[in-house]
């Protein structure tokens, strides 16, 4: 009986490293992981979030990210809606940064600890159609029903881990 005890605490053990592992793998320091969340975004006026999905890379540079799409129908376009959204984040004290491609915006948050990425609804629905980027089930999906109800819509990708 004492090897089968000795056996499953083994396992447990284990199986409570592995879990921890793959939680601080999730942007996170040591055992204490760190999720980005959507709640330390300032979002331009009258812009609502109508789609969001946490995904993390647990790979050698570890992150976590919420990739979303913001709507923002009292907008003209999603240009002005991104123009708009560019100014709430100076304002917040966010600094300008480089987007992954030519068609992305990004700006980091003031403490550096926070990094969102941006496109209007078009250009990324053409970066995914392209194959050079990559975007969460659903995703696409719900950038489509904006773009085709000519809802201004945005789409983001709020992470944290960036060094």
């Amino acid at each position: 009986m004492r090897v089968k005890t000795a056996s499953w605490r083994r396992l447990a053990a284990v199986v409570t490293a592995a879990t921890a592992v793959g939680l601080a793998g999730c942007g996170g320091q040591g055992s204490t992981p760190v999720s980005a969340s959507l709640a330390d975004l300032p979002l331009a006026p009258g812009a609502k979030v109508v789609f969001h999905q946490r995904r993390c890379d647990p790979g050698v540079s570890s992150y976590c990210s919420v990739q979303f799409v913001l709507a923002g129908p009292r907008y003209p376009s999603s240009a002005a809606l991104r123009d708009a959204q560019l100014a709430v984040l100076k304002r917040a004290g966010w600094g300008s940064a480089h987007g992954e491609t030519d068609a992305e915006r990004a700006a980091q948050s003031p403490h550096g600890n926070l990094r969102m990425t941006f496109a209007t609804a078009f250009n990324d629905l053409l970066s995914l159609d392209q194959g050079t980027i990559e975007r969460a089930p659903g995703f696409g999906r719900s950038l489509s029903r904006q773009l085709f109800s000519q809802t201004p819509a945005l789409s983001g990708i709020l992470q944290t881990g960036i060094s």
